[in-house]
């Protein structure tokens, strides 16, 4: 979402609670390899360096994950848990552990292993 953003010169901000890029892979198995072969793992506008039919391993893909935010400047805040999230008269106002942010559009992205969570807010609206 980030690439797309800035390649539209939008201004935004990504929030991740987990205090670097990549945690969330590292902590995992030594073991642990990607599912998919790494010609089709690509995020947009980098290739995920390397060989196409190699499945990465998990320190290979939090290393891309990294690198990746860093090539595009990705306006990164860590350490982010978002505790509020409410529309108000001007979008939305989000309280995470540190701040209190306003925004005119929200995108979450949460729920791992395929497993959504869905904020109070979508189910209210009935969407």
């Amino acid at each position: 979402m980030g690439y797309h953003l800035r390649e539209r010169g939008m201004s935004f901000g990504i929030l991740d609670a987990s205090p670097t890029l990549g945690h969330v892979w590292r902590e995992r198995w030594n073991s642990l390899r990607l599912f998919t072969p790494a010609q089709y793992a690509s995020l947009p506008g980098m290739a995920l360096p390397a060989d196409r039919d190699t499945y990465p391993t998990k320190d290979q893909v939090a290393d891309y994950l990294r690198d990746y935010a860093a090539h595009f400047q990705m306006p990164i805040r860590h350490n982010q848990h978002v505790t509020v999230l409410r529309r108000d008269d001007a979008g939305f106002a989000l309280d995470t552990s540190t701040d209190h942010l306003l925004a005119r559009q929200v995108v979450v992205a949460t729920g791992p292993f395929q497993t959504p969570v869905i904020p109070g807010l979508r189910r209210r609206r009935g969407r």
